[in-house]
């Protein structure tokens, strides 16, 4: 027998064994709960941040719209409207200056870029079916643009493109995708994503070095302005898809044969009695007189009777210059 409330040897021995289970218990517990409260937050940050770029590529296209499409226009509001998510709590610097330190830090450590917003429409073919060289915008800035007024009249004329396929409502549609790199702050999330990256052959991308998840997002909005076929070196966060390449798609132009210019029928012909010389031109001086005026614009669609095709200007970027 033993002593009242003290526990006997065997007793004892038990309870040594079983010291720390509790522990191990709470391990096997609190571990996976840990891990789903860390998951959780950065979805939570990452889907908060999908949302602010969301936003922040309306703004740009908004902007686009009636700004004919300049790419810094387009950079200026896209970072205005992303500069809410680099608010951070209390007084410190402005949220604008430590977006800017951010991403000009992870560009510099990535050699990449944080952020790019890619023009899909208009696009290059677009401007070469449809540009015109007389709109007041193309005169000032010497550049290809496409008229953004009396669509319908346009699409009643001319239709698809010979290049594009597409129609003028088309080539008036502003069309943005943004690519956003989203960096996780949970420890262990970055390494996770370097492995991902590696294994699908994309190690030495931005995304991969810095372990960075890409955010894709697009938006297409109506133009407001007429669209215009900016420098490419404006921005180099906004560019266009497609700049050069035209001249491998484009049709053979057929060869260029001169005419004799011809008489007009007024001046070959003897006028009947009672008749002045000044009296109506004969209707073969009529139709080269319609011909004649309606060149211009067939020119400007098309790149008809002109020396080189739109698409080889567009390429050199100076098509439109008085």
């Amino acid at each position: 027998m033993t002593r009242r409330g003290k526990p006997r040897h065997a007793d004892r021995a038990l309870l040594r064994r079983q010291r720390g289970v509790g522990t191990i218990e709470f391990l096997v517990a609190a571990v996976p709960l840990l891990f789903s409260a860390m998951a959780t937050f950065e979805a939570s940050r990452w889907y908060m941040t999908r949302e602010a770029v969301n936003l922040a590529l309306l703004e740009a296209a908004r902007a686009g719209s009636v700004a004919h499409a300049r790419p810094q226009a387009i950079e200026n509001a896209f970072l205005n409207g992303l500069t809410p998510l680099f608010a951070s709590a209390g007084q410190g610097r402005n949220p604008q200056a430590r977006m800017m330190f951010e991403l000009d830090q992870f560009e510099q450590t990535s050699g990449g870029l944080a952020w790019d917003i890619t023009i899909l429409h208009p696009s290059a073919a677009e401007f070469a079916d449809f540009m015109q060289k007389d709109l007041p915008i193309a005169l000032t800035t010497g550049l290809p643009a496409i008229n953004n007024h009396y669509q319908f009249r346009q699409h009643q004329q001319h239709g698809k493109g010979q290049l594009s396929g597409s129609t003028i409502y088309d080539a008036n549609t502003l069309q943005l995708q943004v690519r956003y790199l989203y960096q996780p702050v949970v420890p262990g999330m970055r390494t996770l994503l370097r492995s991902v990256f590696s294994a699908t052959g994309l190690a030495n991308s931005a995304a991969a070095t810095q372990g960075a998840l890409p955010i894709v997002s697009a938006i297409a909005i109506e133009m407001q302005s007429h669209p215009v076929f900016w420098q490419s070196g404006e921005t180099r966060h906004v560019h266009y898809a497609q700049r050069a390449g035209l001249a491998a798609n484009r049709p053979a132009a057929p060869p260029h044969t001169p005419q004799k210019p011809q008489t007009s029928g007024v001046h070959n012909r003897t006028e009947p009695a009672g008749q002045t010389s000044g009296a109506k031109p004969s209707v073969s001086t009529a139709a080269s007189d319609a011909s004649n005026a309606s060149a211009p614009e067939v020119a400007s669609r098309n790149g008809a009777g002109i020396q080189g095709a739109p698409e080889d200007l567009l390429i050199n970027e100076s098509a439109c210059r008085p």
